[in-house]
């Protein structure tokens, strides 16, 4: 609930409640998501690393060419 909190305030804030984006309230927010990835990873004995270099791989896979919206548009995920 902390990791989903967290992610959520920084789209709440500035896209819903009109906020200026404040960088380093950002940069904040950011640091909570991280901590609470990594407490979320140590529990399920999974090296953070690992689920750092399968994300990267699988978007290196899916955006080989670079990002591109209607591909990610597109998208099935399984």
């Amino acid at each position: 609930m902390g990791l989903c909190g967290e992610a959520i305030d920084i789209v709440k804030k500035t896209m819903f409640q009109g906020h200026a984006l404040d960088r380093e309230a950002r940069i904040k927010e950011l640091g909570g998501i991280v901590w609470y990835l990594a407490e979320t990873a140590t529990a399920l004995g999974i090296p953070l690393e690992k689920i750092l270099q399968g994300n990267l791989d699988k978007l290196k896979k899916r955006y080989s060419a670079g990002f591109d919206t209607q591909r990610s548009q597109d998208q099935q995920e399984p």
